[in-house]
């Protein structure tokens, strides 16, 4: 279970389904090695119908093949299951619109969830909504399915919108922030807040790294090491 966080208009949701392409086919992203196909699900609760298939032409093309993958817009949710009405996820009847989908168009190894705002129905400043979708998010892992939330950040953009409860049962949790000046279309760097599943084999997949997406091609490098400001009194003490 992993949350992406980051601010509105960073390019996360063009960034989220190119991964998710390059999961479909096997292939890696960016410093992530692809270890087989993997049978995934988007789901998108923000984007106009046709904004997406733009979206999802520009990922074809970066990825040089078409993926098998499933693609589910809610505004287009009346056209996907006749007999039943999407609802927010936090609610009973939307979880058993998910459930349904799943299981009739599953079986999925990894579902994305774009974004956590606009798939509940309640504030996220309030814990209510979160606590009742949480059980249906772990209620993915139990059947095997990987799951990628995501989600924005408030006025402070190095924190998570809302309560932060919503980060504590996730095994992973990644902030994008933005890098300004660079003249790509897409520029920011991933800092991992949150990495239970590190071990000594898999450090590098949790480093912190800078991408771009210039020309339409991702390019990602190991950002340069910040040094530490210390305050006077410890200034004082060295």
């Amino acid at each position: 279970r992993a949350f992406l966080i980051a601010p509105t208009g960073l390019g996360k949701s063009i960034f989220s389904l190119d991964m998710l392409g390059a999961m479909s086919v096997g292939k890696s992203f960016l410093h992530w090695q692809g270890k087989r196909p993997a049978k995934t699900l988007y789901v998108d609760g923000e984007m106009a119908v046709g904004l997406a298939k733009v979206r999802i032409k520009g990922m074809v093309q970066r990825l040089g093949q078409m993926p098998s993958f499933k693609y589910f817009n809610t505004e287009d949710a009346s056209n996907i299951i006749p007999d039943l009405n999407f609802e927010p996820i936090d609610t009973l009847e939307g979880q058993i619109f998910m459930d349904r989908f799943i299981d009739e168009h599953g079986p999925f190894d990894f579902i994305i969830l774009d974004n956590l705002m606009s798939l509940i129905s309640g504030s996220m400043i309030d814990e209510e909504p979160w606590r009742n979708v949480l059980p249906w998010i772990k209620s993915l892992t139990a059947r095997k399915i990987g799951c990628l939330v995501i989600d924005h950040t408030g006025n402070d953009t190095s924190k998570l919108y809302g309560t932060t409860t919503k980060k504590w049962q996730f095994d992973t949790v990644m902030l994008l922030k933005e890098n300004k000046g660079t003249g790509a279309d897409i520029a920011f760097t991933a800092e991992f807040l949150k990495n239970r599943l590190r071990t000594p084999q898999n450090r590098d997949d949790y480093q912190e790294f800078s991408v771009q997406l210039i020309d339409d091609q991702w390019a990602g490098a190991e950002a340069p090491k910040r040094s530490k400001k210390l305050p006077p009194r410890e200034t004082n003490a060295l």
